[in-house]
């Protein structure tokens, strides 16, 4: 499976001198995340002597992430940004309802959320 994460995040850094060499920071962002299972898992589950599910699809859901991190100063004009974020949404439906009323429907009734964690590295230039 394929899962692509994309989100709008916000930095508070603890402090205002921009001219400190280290300053931590929390990120809090909303996004989307996009679950796409592979064409040979479409085909394992469209195989009626294996999954028998032949509307399996990719499922998108809105999502959550938090951090931390910090940003420190090697010289006047570069540095480095060092971070962790935990993403936070509702496990997918790959299309399918996660319940009905008809007993012959397909349904995948996984409920819950999921979580993933990423860990980032950055380098940034000062154009002051």
């Amino acid at each position: 499976m394929q899962i692509h994460q994309f989100a709008v995040n916000t930095l508070h850094y603890f402090g205002d001198d921009e001219t400190q060499t280290v300053r931590p920071f929390l990120a809090l962002g909303i996004g989307g995340t996009l679950c796409r299972p592979t064409d040979e898992a479409k085909s394992i589950a469209r195989d009626p002597l294996r999954g028998n599910v032949a509307e399996l699809n990719e499922s998108s859901s809105l999502a959550l992430n938090y951090g931390f991190g910090v940003k420190a100063r090697a010289g006047s004009r570069v540095g480095f940004r060092f971070g962790v974020r935990g993403f936070l949404g509702r496990t997918p439906s790959f299309g399918l309802p996660r319940e009905s009323d008809d007993p012959n429907a397909t349904v995948f009734p996984a409920g819950g959320a999921f979580h993933n964690v990423e860990a980032s590295a950055a380098i940034v230039f000062y154009l002051n």
